[in-house]
């Protein structure tokens, strides 16, 4: 019984995630954090620093089948990229 709750819960997770292609063509250079979060939510992964005033920020989303990578420089989106994993 717990086998089948923690796959439901692990089902549901997944069919959660908002990295998914059609969220990933919203997104567009020069939108600001918030922004993109307001499509994807929250990132799985981040990584970045900084020299002063300047940061760079690298941000990656993993979803069932799709994960989305994001570079911001402070605070902007700059870069994205969709990557088709193993599972759909």
């Amino acid at each position: 019984m717990k086998l089948r709750h923690a796959l439901l819960i692990a089902l549901l997770l997944t069919a959660c995630s908002k990295a998914t292609p059609e969220n990933y063509a919203k997104i567009e250079a020069g939108m600001t954090r918030e922004e993109v979060y307001a499509v994807l939510g929250k990132p799985d992964e981040v990584s970045g620093g900084g020299i002063g005033s300047l940061t760079t920020e690298a941000e990656t989303w993993k979803g069932s089948g799709h994960t989305i990578h994001l570079r911001f420089v402070s605070g902007k989106l700059i870069a994205r990229d969709i990557e088709t994993t193993g599972s759909k």
